[in-house]
């Protein structure tokens, strides 16, 4: 499990995929430590990729082939409405945390990949001139960078 990984994920949503213009996003996780079940690491999404930006924080559980972990990035970044010009994009928040995303999935048997579901809870909030959409979810996969 330590070690380095590469991976994607993908929304759900056909709107948010033409609002960014992407398919899909590439990240990069390092885990550093893995005890009784338990894993921490870094992630670090794409931006070229509409990614996240900064180096976020993962925690998570193996149990057999299920894993489930929470990507924590340190800047908050919304798909949002501009109530000016009333087009959506990607806005950041430096000042800020993303909120918490949830990933869960299932290993490979040789446990050199791993693919699976994320989402955010629910919630809305104002971004300066910006409403943000309330739901996000999608898929994920990764494979060990060796």
């Amino acid at each position: 499990m330590i070690g380095k990984w590469k991976g994607s994920y993908r929304y759900n949503s056909k709107r948010v995929k033409e609002i960014l213009g992407v398919d899909k996003t590439n990240f990069a996780i390092s885990i550093d430590t893995f005890e009784n079940n338990h894993f921490k690491g870094s992630v670090e999404d794409d931006l070229t990729m509409k990614g996240t930006p900064g180096i976020g924080e993962i925690e998570g559980t193996i149990s057999g082939e299920k894993l489930s972990f929470v990507k924590r990035m340190p800047i908050k970044a919304v798909i949002a409405l501009n109530n000016d010009t009333k087009t959506y994009g990607m806005h950041t928040n430096p000042e800020k945390k993303h909120k918490p995303i949830y990933y869960e999935g299932t290993f490979s048997h040789d446990k050199k990949s791993a693919e699976g579901v994320w989402k955010m809870k629910m919630g809305f909030s104002i971004f300066g001139n910006f409403i943000t959409l309330l739901t996000q979810n999608g898929t994920w996969n990764m494979l060990r960078d060796e």
